[in-house]
């Protein structure tokens, strides 16, 4: 048996879509599991080893282009394709391959993305065996690269889009305020017109969050490694739930039902502003609100 599951973006998005072919590897032992996503997620995706291949597609507007790819693809025989995603571009291609059973994501904006993954399973009479509220990254999903200290706080202070930022000042308060109380060593994934004004309690070459500018795997394993985390809608925040690590989020009221930490060990701050694109969604919320949450997970979690 082949089966091919499809999903692009977000990067956060295919994170959450481990616990799904985890499942499907549970339910189909010797099958081969194909995983279509974009390049970016590869470094993250090549850990699993509950999948077989990766299809690595590259957006293409030219449906010419997009017909060659297809072309390639067509030469096997895929007994199930899941579109995961179900948008223009993915729907084209899933129409075209060959398959002898096609299901499609049926996303729903009351309900956590890990649920409308699920909702395909019990569709095909196979019964989810984790649920969205105790969902766990699998072993192996990161590893540890170098001989680098884990910190005691890892600080992410934008969202993979870049739309709801709080503001690098209020991050660099709080670490501030972090580092001088414990001496605790801070780590932020950031943006590089930051990086000269963490360096104060900052032990690391910087932690970028963009694509191409360091290794994805080593800083996913300085967030496995940390006592506590501090962020927004990223990819780092579902990896940090993911892994069980005590999660402190700031979201935007948008983005909150679908990405949530589903962690009973996370405090979510949500904005009240339903104005997007402008950060007062979230600009209410008070540092030290956020500080007292910090230190009420570090006592629970002593």
């Amino acid at each position: 048996m082949k089966i091919l599951v499809i999903r692009f973006d977000q990067r956060q998005d295919v994170f959450l879509l481990g616990s799904f072919l985890l499942r499907l590897r549970k339910e189909y032992p010797v099958a081969e599991i194909f995983l279509m996503t974009y390049e970016k997620n590869h470094d993250v995706v090549s850990t699993w080893d509950f999948i077989d291949d990766i299809v690595i597609y590259h957006p293409e507007k030219d449906i010419f282009r997009k017909w060659a790819f297809v072309s390639i693809l067509r030469k096997v025989d895929f007994d199930i394709v899941f579109d995961m995603q179900n948008d223009q571009t993915t729907r084209f291609l899933s129409r075209l391959i060959k398959k002898k059973a096609l299901y499609k994501l049926e996303s729903s904006t009351e309900r956590h993305l890990i649920e409308d993954y699920f909702d395909i399973l019990k569709n095909i009479s196979i019964e989810p065996d984790v649920s969205s509220f105790n969902y766990r990254f699998p072993d192996g999903f990161c590893y540890r690269i170098g001989k680098v200290r884990p910190p005691l706080l890892v600080i992410a202070p934008f969202s993979e889009e870049g739309m709801f930022e709080w503001g690098i000042d209020r991050y660099l308060y709080i670490a501030g305020r972090f580092n001088e109380a414990t001496g605790g060593d801070v780590a932020i994934v950031g943006k590089k017109e930051d990086k000269e004004r963490s360096r104060p309690f900052f032990v690391y070459d910087f932690i970028y969050n963009l694509p191409g500018d360091a290794d994805l795997i080593q800083n996913l394993w300085v967030v496995k490694n940390c006592t506590i985390f501090l962020g927004g809608s990223s990819e780092f925040t579902q990896a940090a739930s993911g892994f069980g690590i005590p999660v402190i989020a700031i979201y935007d009221k948008k983005d909150l039902i679908k990405h949530y930490p589903v962690s009973d060990n996370a405090r979510i701050f949500q904005g009240e502003n339903k104005e997007l694109q402008t950060g007062k969604e979230i600009s209410g919320i008070d540092e030290e609100n956020v500080i007292e949450a910090i230190v009420d997970l570090l006592v629970e979690n002593k």
